[in-house]
């Protein structure tokens, strides 16, 4: 029987329902991200070898699954919020499925390309955050928010540690059929065990595109749709370039789970750290800046590392590497922790949906641009540029987030 929930009044605490929908949004979302992070630290290395491979469509393929989710983001966001949120989820992760299967089929690199492109149409990310603002009170929807930023971020650790190992034993192929296996897992949590809201929004009113453009103007929501652009864009080019790096005489493919385990461990330490004494504080911009900031520091550092007037301070590349990989870790999922709920917290509550389409839209139009850009400034800049597009990239978000 479907069960409903009834929110009580009291603000103290997240209800026993609030949590389990929380944690289990939380575990759909990253079932479905961990199959596309898998693939991010090990595309560029194992698809190197396929027809048609170069350093351009290299980069495009790791880029393009945000092209697709950005197009289809608000498509998605505005409908859940007319016929509801699960259709459009369940709808989504068939879709992205179906990818996986595409990307699978043949030798050549135009056909993970394109596999890659139907994952990014699956895009479900604003109905479920949505979801999770419907079955939230106000004055919980950060704590909600965070669950689901953390999970996110700890599906990216874990994926990205065991990514390497995992690829080494079952190829390319392997990594989508193991990314399907999760996003059909996650239709199961949907259909089981994620409760129905007792009301939804206004729909008629939200999904008119007027006030889509309201939304485009609003200051607050302008700062963290650029913001979330960057990080992704970020998050694309070094894994573009990283990979490539390592093997290049640094670690073997199969070996840099050395590199990102203690890089991982070190950063979910910081972040915990940071992110309880923001929440007490409440000095949320404060915690963003911070870690803008530090993510400057990591591109910083990557760029000496790549360069070769590194000079007497030389500590050996895998010791160099570590410490950029350990302090962009930690930047990152601050504030993939963090913007989520600055964004539901900043949307009018009847158009929830929509800013946050709009919000995944920034995010996955960052990954495209950053994978498709890198991959093009790699192959004929090399990696020193890449580097340093991502530092004026932060520095333009830090001004920004800095008080006037």
């Amino acid at each position: 029987m479907t069960e409903f929930i009834r929110l009580p009044d009291s603000n103290s605490k997240l209800t026993r329902l609030e949590l389990r929908a929380s944690v289990v949004l939380a575990c759909v979302i990253g079932l479905r991200m961990f199959g596309l992070f898998l693939l991010l630290p090990v595309l560029t290395i194992y698809a190197t070898d396929l027809d048609g491979a170069s350093a351009t469509n290299l980069g495009l393929t790791v880029g393009i699954y945000g092209l697709t989710q950005a197009v289809f983001q608000i498509p998605f966001g505005t409908t859940s919020d007319r016929i509801g949120r699960k259709p459009v989820i369940f709808f989504g992760l068939i879709v992205f499925v179906v990818g996986c299967a595409v990307a699978t089929y043949g030798d050549h690199i135009y056909a993970v390309l394109t596999g890659r492109a139907l994952q990014g149409a699956g895009a479900i990310s604003a109905a479920t955050i949505a979801l999770a603002s419907d079955l939230s009170r106000p004055a919980q929807r950060a704590k909600v928010m965070g669950i689901i930023g953390s999970s996110i971020g700890l599906f990216f650790c874990i994926s990205i540690v065991v990514a390497p190992l995992v690829a080494a034993r079952v190829g390319l192929d392997g990594l989508f059929w193991l990314a399907a296996a999760l996003a059909i897992i996650a239709m199961l949590v949907m259909l089981v065990m994620v409760p129905e809201p007792t009301a939804s929004s206004n729909r008629s009113i939200a999904s008119r595109p007027r006030n889509l453009a309201v939304l485009l103007k609003m200051p607050e929501l302008l700062q963290l749709n650029f913001g979330i652009f960057v990080l992704h864009a970020i998050l694309a080019a070094i894994f573009v370039c990283i990979p490539q790096i390592l093997v290049g005489g640094i670690l073997s493919a199969d070996m840099h789970w050395v590199l990102y385990l203690p890089a991982m461990m070190a950063a979910i330490i910081g972040m915990v750290l940071v992110l309880k004494r923001s929440h007490r504080l409440e000095n949320t911009r404060g915690t963003m800046c911070m870690a803008v900031f530090v993510l400057t520091v990591a591109m910083c550092v990557a760029l000496v590392a790549v360069s070769e007037t590194i000079g007497v301070w030389y500590i050996g590349a895998y010791s160099q590497m570590l410490i950029v990989m350990a302090i962009f870790f930690f930047g990152f999922i601050v504030l993939e922790a963090t913007l989520p709920a600055e964004v539901t917290r900043a949307a009018p509550e009847e158009q929830r949906g929509g800013a946050v389409g709009i919000y995944n839209t920034c995010q996955f139009f960052g990954v495209f641009v950053g994978g498709a850009a890198s991959g093009w400034m790699y192959g004929g800049l090399g990696a020193a540029s890449v580097f340093i597009a991502c530092i004026a990239l932060l520095c333009m978000w830090l001004l920004i987030l800095l008080p006037k």
